[in-house]
């Protein structure tokens, strides 16, 4: 069954003329999957589903039903009744434990993959009193230990987890694996409205309806802001700013793609990516010569690694010098919130709130020059 035209739609939302079509065939296949369990399941609607292209949410008064799509192909996955005890979830990324921490649903999380990574207070308490566990990332899982957790779902990042046979082993144990693959959303909201996802599986649907409501009302009204500021300023014969982001690993820059996250952060604050043009949304492998031959003229320079001051980065590579950004002092890194360990809540609780992200941004790029106490996940690197 294929559900692609309904999940793809260019302006990001469901297409209500075809829902009464659909929810017929759903009526057709899932009347005949849900005949065998003890619980009766009542009429079903699709819950509202705006920005996402990669799930959708099927639900009734007695449960919600996850769907996905995989390669433009329908995958309908587990049903959640509501009535279900509190769930004992495992994840195995950040991003995931963010959504379930914006729901205040931090005490569902039985494990995780690597302390390290996580900056929430409340989740590194759970673990130092051993109410969760850590498990190891995904390809390294401790098997024998996931197991004497007992979890009702594990949340993971490849579609391919569930046939390993660590995957096939825990379904078989009862576990739910559900794969959240959100990264694959390029827009900041689509990538958001996963809070709605973790609030059917958490028992807080109305909640992360709630939450979603807010940011997007708010990642709006600042993205109408920066029109109209570049509006402003080209009558005043401004261009908005340029914008370069990311810097060295190793010996590669890896150069976010034109119709990437990041990308579309930059946009809608109100700047001008430099590689706009490679339009697609993967990332490039880049030269350090290469991103200077196409941005060394940037104004604003984001999301610049692990680095906190300009003279480590002279240190690691003495060429970042010949950017006017650095010149300048036009750097701006995303490690605000970011704790000894290295767990920044930017790549955390930040995904679920992109419209604190897209704030600070736009005031970076309204003002560079002013004082970095006031921004919610950046520092300026001096």
């Amino acid at each position: 069954m294929r559900l692609s035209h309904y999940f793809n739609s260019n302006k990001f939302r469901i297409n209500s003329q075809l829902s009464l079509l659909f929810i017929g065939l759903v009526f057709i296949f899932c009347g005949c999957k849900e005949s065998t369990t003890k619980n009766t399941i009542g009429e079903r609607r699709f819950h509202s589903i705006t920005y996402s292209k990669q799930f959708g949410l099927l639900e009734s008064d007695e449960a919600i039903q996850i769907i996905q799509i995989n390669k433009q192909d329908t995958q309908w996955g587990y049903t959640f009744y509501k009535n279900q005890k509190q769930a004992k979830i495992v994840v195995l990324s950040t991003v995931f434990a963010g959504f379930l921490e914006l729901l205040g649903e931090q005490s569902q999380i039985v494990g995780l993959d690597n302390i390290n990574f996580y900056s929430d207070s409340i989740l590194l308490q759970q673990c130092k009193q051993n109410k969760t566990q850590v498990i190891g990332e995904e390809a390294q899982i401790q098997l024998e230990k996931t197991l004497a957790l007992k979890p009702d779902i594990l949340i993971c990042n490849s579609e391919n987890f569930i046939t390993t046979a660590i995957g096939k082993r825990l379904e078989r144990s009862g576990t739910k694996i559900i794969c959240c693959n959100n990264f694959k959303e390029a827009h900041p909201l689509a990538r958001a409205e996963w809070i709605k996802l973790f609030g059917a599986i958490s028992g807080q649907l109305a909640l992360a309806d709630s939450i979603f409501e807010v940011v997007a009302k708010n990642y709006n009204a600042t993205h109408d802001l920066a029109k109209q500021q570049s509006i402003v300023s080209k009558s005043e014969g401004k261009e908005k700013p340029t914008v370069l982001a990311e810097a060295m690993f190793g010996d590669t820059w890896f150069v976010p793609g034109g119709k990437s996250y990041t990308a579309q952060l930059i946009e809608d604050a109100g700047g001008t990516y430099c590689f706009s043009n490679l339009q697609p949304l993967f990332t490039y492998p880049k030269s350090l010569e290469d991103v200077l031959n196409v941005a060394k003229e940037a104004d604003i320079w984001i999301h610049i690694g692990q680095y906190k001051w300009r003279e480590e980065m002279l240190q690691q590579d003495a060429r970042y010098g010949l950017f006017k950004a650095f010149q300048n002092k036009q750097l701006f890194n995303n490690n605000k919130q970011e704790n000894s360990a290295g767990g920044n809540a930017f790549w955390e609780i930040g995904v679920g709130r992109p419209d604190l992200i897209l704030q600070d941004l736009y005031s970076i790029f309204k003002s560079p020059t002013s004082n970095s106490g006031r921004y919610n996940y950046y520092t300026k690197i001096q």
